[in-house]
């Protein structure tokens, strides 16, 4: 299992400083790696190319891969080294993340707060606890989990030896759902029978023959074989990997003459179908998503002649909106029908194996495996498990991780933690990421005054954010989530929350080799597609229940 979320270093597409030249900039967990930067080979589309996309391929040189090497791999940590891919000088995709950038600016475009200041900021984000049921919102909380695996699934690159290139299933990035659909490798001694269709494989929980965990190897607690280990960070997220395989192995077995290329490409659509008829119009702002699917993009990717990477603005802010939909406690969760923490999901994969609460024998307790019913709309209204406010208050579990969460320079050591809040506010300053109110002016969108910014309803964010200078100059993150508040009262994203979730997310999805997006020559690609798999909901292309239903047949 991995302990590290993330890659080790950040390569963000960017202008060449001396020239006209794009080049990919290195970013470490401490900041911009001056004068490390990769340049970029441009292969432009072919006949062959149905979707006559333009791919950027960074170009590793030895030099350049050293350094990075030094960066990515802590000196006492082996288990992370980089493994060779390209003439023994390229780093694994876990450890190297690509992205594109929608503000051109510097490292520091405003002015930073003291060490101090930003950790009372992180100190009052996590420290209010959960209420109920003042703090939940109408969105179900599958969604959050959901939305977790959508960020890892979207930014995936895999080495692709034909075409010399990080590919994420075809060029750049795209909603795909490779980390699902990519075939299991079944080289690993398994712990359990593995059940596999479509070339991919479930594990056995300790309940003989129920196959609702990831796949996990021999290795000491359970090593999961899964294409993306970032999958496995938590329970919570790696049972929605376990649901979305179940619902591939139902497409397959609803439509046994496919083949499996066939299978994962349907699969791929229905989940595409999912993600931007339920996910986006549920968490963003209703008038924002209709005009993206009737006119288009205005914000990322507006120009195709470039590939499409991810935004840094995306993934180091705008879609960390989710770590606030997280509760610090959980009802009816698993088999046992049991109340869960937060915390406990972090346990299960991150701490020492204990029966009560953790792998066993490197197997999943049957008790904890989860159908996922009682936290989408198939429960009874009331009964529905939510998640919390979108908004600047954080889970109380988030304020203690074990360094083992995070990717640093030095390997991590026994007993430190570090608050999620404060790691997220610092790479707000250490990636430069531009101001809420400098992307808002951007994206077009009603941008906050100083005093709404400040108008938080938690006094004590309040007093921390005004002290470390917050009102006019507010990190991008922590912006996102206070709109919400404002203009949403936390039930959904705020204005530039909404444009920049939906559009990123929509151009990943137009952007997929099996997209259900296509161009006709109008303002904006059209949806063409019409789901064949059995469903439970009305109304609208495809849901998350009835994903659930067909993964969970109800007994």
């Amino acid at each position: 299992m991995t302990k590290r979320h993330g890659g080790g270093v950040t390569l963000v597409l960017s202008e060449g400083r001396e020239t006209n030249r794009q080049v990919f900039q290195a970013y470490s967990v401490d900041g911009k790696e001056d004068g490390l930067e990769v340049p970029v080979r441009i292969d432009r589309p072919t006949l062959k190319d149905p979707r006559r996309r333009v791919r950027m391929t960074p170009i590793f040189g030895t030099q350049n891969s050293r350094r990075i090497s030094k960066i990515a791999k802590p000196s006492t940590d082996e288990s992370y080294a980089l493994k060779s891919v390209q003439a023994a000088a390229q780093a694994t995709a876990d450890q190297v993340q690509l992205y594109d950038r929608l503000v051109d600016v510097d490292v520091g475009p405003f002015q930073s707060p003291t060490v101090t200041e930003l950790a009372n900021v992180a100190e009052a984000m996590t420290s209010g606890g959960f209420v109920e049921p003042q703090q939940s919102t109408e969105i179900p909380a599958v969604m959050t989990y959901f939305g977790q695996f959508l960020a890892h699934d979207v930014t995936h690159l895999q080495w692709s030896t034909p075409e010399s290139a990080w590919t994420n299933l075809r060029a750049g990035h795209s909603l795909d759902f490779g980390t699902v659909l990519t075939q299991t490798d079944l080289s690993h001694p398994q712990n359990s029978n593995w059940n596999c269709h479509a070339g991919v494989s479930l594990g056995e929980t300790t309940t003989t023959g129920e196959h609702r965990d990831l796949p996990r190897s021999l290795l000491p607690y359970g090593q999961s074989c899964t294409s993306d280990a970032r999958n496995d960070t938590n329970l919570a997220l790696a049972q929605i990997i376990v649901l979305l395989t179940r619902f591939l192995h139902a497409v397959r077995q609803h439509n046994p003459t496919l083949s499996v290329e066939q299978v994962g490409a349907l699969t791929a659509q229905h989940l595409q179908a999912v993600v931007l008829d339920d996910y986006l119009r549920t968490i963003c702002d209703p008038g924002i998503w209709q005009d993206i699917r009737d006119n288009g993009r205005s914000l990322v990717w507006t120009d195709k002649t470039r590939p499409f990477y991810v935004p840094i603005e995306f993934a180091a802010a705008g879609f960390r909106f989710g770590h606030s939909m997280v509760r610090d406690m959980y009802a009816h969760w698993g088999d046992s029908d049991k109340f869960m923490c937060a915390t406990t999901f972090l346990r299960f994969v991150h701490d020492p194996p204990d029966p009560a609460n953790s792998l066993i024998n490197g197997r999943l307790g049957g008790i904890w495996a989860h159908d996922w019913r009682a936290f989408s709309r198939l429960a009874d209204a009331g009964d529905m498990v939510r998640a919390a406010r979108i908004d600047p208050n954080i889970a109380f579990a988030f304020r203690d991780l074990s360094e083992g969460h995070f990717a640093l320079k030095t390997a991590p050591q026994a007993g430190a933690t570090i608050n999620l809040a404060h790691h997220t506010l610092k790479r707000q300053y250490t990636l430069g990421l531009p101001t809420g109110q400098q992307l808002a002016q951007l994206a077009g969108v009603p941008t906050m005054s100083a005093a709404e910014v400040l108008g938080t309803g938690y006094s004590n964010i309040a007093d921390a954010i005004d002290q470390a200078g917050f009102g006019s100059d507010t990190p991008l993150w922590f912006y996102i989530l206070r709109e919400a508040e404002f203009f949403q009262g936390g039930g959904r994203l705020g204005p530039l929350g909404s444009r920049l979730v939906c559009e990123t997310l929509h151009a990943a999805i137009e952007n997929s080799a099996a997209s259900i997006l296509t161009e006709t020559g109008g303002p904006a690609p059209e949806v063409s597609f019409v789901p064949t798999m059995p469903r439970v909901t009305n109304g609208g292309l495809y849901k998350i229940e009835d994903v659930i239903a067909l993964a969970y047949p109800a007994p």
